[in-house]
């Protein structure tokens, strides 16, 4: 792993004898992920590795406390296992106070994306997988159910290579909230249909969904696909149909907003008009074909 720049961060081990107690106001013991303030400047300590980010990583074990100054935000971890001390520690606390723990570092106030989610795992839930077989399983419950996650199963019109999300079936009835980014191709109905099966394509804990549908792309591609059907001509209507299948209704709350970003215009108002027309169409069809129980 790469270290640091010496101007961005600088972590000094100094002495702890008897006579150099006073040199540290507080040492700060180590023993989950926390962040350091930038311009913070103090003194940690832990009987294990440490990682420290900001942004690029690097491993330290020094047996006094690390005098720790940065111009920027700091992620700091524990390397290793926690110690037989922290955990009987740890089970004294009581669940709530447990729970606030793992909220404080685990929750983030908007949806995680395919593009940094791997990242963000490894990163903030790796580490305590770690350590006690209590606190990983509180963890994986506080990460995967309190969060909300983007999934996108196929890739949007104008960013073919886009990173996609199908989330592995291991951890999908852990999910409480998503949100489904789609332009409604026939698999992605497919996907819907099967969320509305009694195993739900294994989202069996999911509480609200939100299929957001990318009706500016959609409705572009509609209009060119019925042109290419060599069996026969077809309407913009039927070509929708022919696509959709049957109607779903899912198990549980959700919502269907929609995304026109992806229209894209054509300078010429009557062509972007009818264009505006069947987005508003499509629009229309979806509002009508997936509904919600809840």
């Amino acid at each position: 792993m790469s270290a640091p720049t010496p101007e961005t961060t600088s972590a000094h081990a100094q002495g702890k004898t008897s006579g150099q107690d006073e040199e540290f106001e507080e040492v700060i013991e180590i023993h989950w992920p926390m962040e350091i303030p930038r311009q913070a400047s103090f003194a940690v300590y832990s009987s294990q590795p440490l990682v420290i980010s900001a942004p690029s990583s690097m491993q330290i074990h020094a047996l006094t406390p690390i005098h720790i100054q940065s111009d920027s935000k700091l992620t700091i971890s524990p390397a290793g296992p926690a110690t037989p001390g922290f955990a009987r520690g740890w089970s004294k606390l009581p669940t709530e106070l447990k729970l606030e723990i793992l909220r404080n570092n685990l929750l983030y106030p908007s949806p995680l994306w395919p593009a940094n989610i791997n990242t963000v795992i490894r990163r903030e839930l790796f580490p305590y997988l770690r350590m006690t077989p209590d606190i990983a399983e509180m963890a994986k419950s506080v990460f995967y159910q309190e969060n909300k996650f983007v999934m996108q199963f196929t890739n949007s019109l104008h960013f073919p290579n886009s990173i996609l999300a199908k989330p592995p079936m291991g951890i999908r009835p852990q999910l409480r909230h998503i949100t489904f980014q789609t332009r409604l191709c026939e698999f992605d109905w497919q996907i819907l249909r099967a969320m509305c099966g009694e195993d739900r394509a294994g989202f069996t804990g999911l509480v609200h969904l939100k299929v957001r549908y990318l009706s500016g792309e959609d409705a572009a591609i509609l209009e060119l696909a019925k042109d290419d059907l060599v069996r026969r001509p077809m309407s913009f209507d039927e070509c929708y149909l022919l696509r959709r299948g049957e109607p779903v209704n899912l198990p549980f709350d959700g919502v269907v907003t929609f995304d026109r970003s992806g229209f894209v215009g054509r300078r010429n108002p009557e062509e972007d008009e009818a264009q505006w027309e069947l987005t508003r169409r499509v629009e229309g069809f979806v509002t009508r074909d997936i509904t919600f129980t809840k």
